[in-house]
């Protein structure tokens, strides 16, 4: 896990990058205590995590939000996004533009596989399921 200084010194170049480029009115970093309210009124949704992105909580609201997604290509990250949902990438800035272009492009697609991601999480991720597993997690563990 990385400590809190290399997530300033990442925030810290993308500053820079978006100074550089001029896309201040474009771009914000910032803190939501109700991150859906920002995801509801959002077409895409980028994570873009080094090693999975199977467990973020964030990539989850996005889906249940409607976004399609655009996640690097790491760890279990295929359990959750597939062509279906939205589009794995490499972890390079030309490989994820274009998926963000190929997405803007194909609005009707992206707002289906928003759809596609909402419906995923409304019906397989409930409370019920994770429920169950649990209870199977604990059954095997002390079997």
């Amino acid at each position: 896990s990385r400590g809190l200084g290399d997530v300033y010194k990442r925030q810290e170049v993308i500053y820079k990058k978006v100074s550089f480029y001029r896309l201040e009115k474009y771009f914000s970093v910032s803190f939501s205590k109700n991150p859906a309210e920002n995801l509801a009124d959002s077409l895409i949704f980028l994570s873009l995590q080094d090693y999975n992105n199977y467990p973020s909580q964030l990539l989850l609201e996005a889906m249940s939000c409607g976004c399609a997604i655009v996640a690097t290509d790491v760890g279990e990250t295929r359990k959750l996004v597939d062509e279906k949902i939205g589009m794995l990438t490499q972890s390079n800035a030309n490989d994820i533009a274009s998926k963000i272009d190929i997405l803007l492009k194909n609005y009707d697609s992206s707002v289906k596989m928003g759809l596609n991601a909402r419906n995923r999480i409304k019906n397989k991720y409930t409370i019920d399921n994770y429920g169950n597993y649990i209870k199977e997690t604990y059954k095997n563990v002390f079997n």
